[in-house]
């Protein structure tokens, strides 16, 4: 138990005593002056068991307010109501506002506002053993002014962010699937050999690399990236016994863009194929309408994405191409077609639900009930800094003098690079140099 908590304590029984004896006192002397009226019977001036009644309330009173007094963790709750505590912000603008358009919302958002959640934690221990106190700050939201405005119980970290921010970003210049190509022409080249392939954006995912555990063993990649754009296209039948023993590749693809195509990038760095498994138990999907051309997929790095370098957690949403992004987010949440107009999020601000009225709360669900945990903490930039640090501890371990370009080989080289990148996400974040 706290100081604070014993003071409070202290305070708090005597206040509950006290109110308890007066009111019970209160109430026994007009109970005994409406039965004398009753009962026409002259009162006992010396009468003194309203007294005794309000002296045993008030003993009732104290054990029940020692008893029933809050623990830390819910102290610590109340306290961040009253004073604020740090929240991450989210704001969508809706092209409408009606029934269905907030279902679809929340709908798609519950699980971010689930993990949006911070859990309060204190460890007592006494001489008599140790237990966890704990409580739970949900993100809460509302919709006001043709918005859905949403209030995290803590900082979420920017790799939550990564891929919101850039996803919605990308509905707003590209609401439905109408608005991104069906398919465009283009051409992988692998060494001398060049394959021509009609690619196809609106399948488009994002894929990181613990995603290639849930594939067969046989169509399994042998992990060409940590992180890739998966895409796939229509190949020649030809190009079969390529696609099951590909894997890993390396190589390139060149989209034939023409002047009305909605894509951004054109040339990808190629990191891995593989088949798209057909119905029924085929091992691949062929064209309904021609038997002569089957489904393949590309995997694909966006331009200037180094996986070895940067996380791909926080890199590969932000540097794909919006059309793509589009794809894959209406393809994963097809309720947000033509729905949202626009995003704002401030990462780190102060809340409190008791200042503003209108909100609903999200309580972090639990794995037994199929919900999220709480991840939301209460410092921005943590991970940023963890990055940075790693980094630098890398840096000692490799000994690679960091302000000598020539030391160190090859190693080195790739090590500083992270050190720089990780020192420049550093600076996004917090919005200062980084020395």
């Amino acid at each position: 138990m706290g100081l604070l908590q014993i003071l409070l304590i202290l305070v708090w029984a005597p206040t509950a005593a006290l109110i308890a004896f007066v009111l019970t006192s209160w109430l026994g002397h007009g109970a005994q002056a409406i039965w004398n009226a009753v009962t026409r019977v002259q009162a006992d001036e010396r009468s003194t068991w309203p007294l005794l009644l309000g002296g045993v309330a008030a003993l009732a009173g104290m054990v029940g307010a020692v008893i029933t007094f809050p623990n830390q963790a819910v102290m610590r709750h109340a306290f961040d109501k009253l004073l604020g505590y740090g929240s991450t912000r989210v704001e969508i603008t809706l092209r409408q506002d009606d029934a269905a358009t907030r279902q679809a919302l929340v709908q798609t958002l519950h699980p971010f506002m689930e993990i949006g959640g911070r859990e309060i934690r204190y460890r007592i221990s006494t001489r008599h053993g140790s237990h966890t106190e704990t409580d739970e700050v949900p993100s809460y939201y509302r919709f006001e002014n043709r918005r859905l405005e949403i209030a995290t119980g803590g900082i979420v970290s920017s790799d939550r962010l990564s891929v919101m921010q850039p996803g919605f970003k990308a509905l707003v210049q590209f609401p439905t699937v109408a608005a991104i190509d069906a398919s465009v022409a283009a051409t992988v080249r692998l060494g001398k050999a060049r394959i021509a392939v009609e690619m196809l954006p609106r399948t488009a995912m994002l894929v990181h690399g613990d995603a290639a555990k849930d594939l067969p063993s046989l169509l399994r990649p042998a992990a060409p990236a940590r992180c890739h754009l998966e895409v796939q296209a229509l190949f020649s039948t030809d190009a079969f016994r390529l696609l099951m023993f590909a894997g890993r590749v390396s190589g390139e693809v060149q989209i034939h863009a023409g002047p009305d195509t909605a894509l951004r990038d054109t040339q990808y760095p190629l990191v891995g194929m593989g088949l798209v498994p057909g119905s029924n138990g085929r091992s691949v999907k062929e064209l309904e309408t021609d038997a002569t051309r089957i489904y393949g997929v590309l995997r694909l790095l966006p331009p200037g994405l180094n996986p070895d370098v940067m996380d791909c957690d926080t890199a590969l949403g932000r540097m794909s191409d919006p059309a793509l992004m589009a794809a894959a987010m209406l393809s994963t949440f097809p309720g947000l077609q033509g729905r949202v107009n626009g995003i704002e999020i401030t990462p780190s601000g102060s809340f409190s639900p008791w200042h503003n009225r209108g909100w609903t709360a999200v309580p972090p669900g639990t794995r037994a009930q199929g919900g999220t945990r709480a991840e939301a903490g209460t410092r921005s930039c943590s991970q940023e800094q963890y990055r940075h640090t790693r980094a630098r501890l890398a840096m000692v371990e490799e000994r690679c003098m960091e302000r000598d370009p020539q030391a160190g080989g090859a190693a080195c080289a790739r090590v500083r690079e992270r050190l720089d990148w990780s020192r420049a996400e550093l600076a996004r974040c917090t919005g200062r140099s980084v020395p």
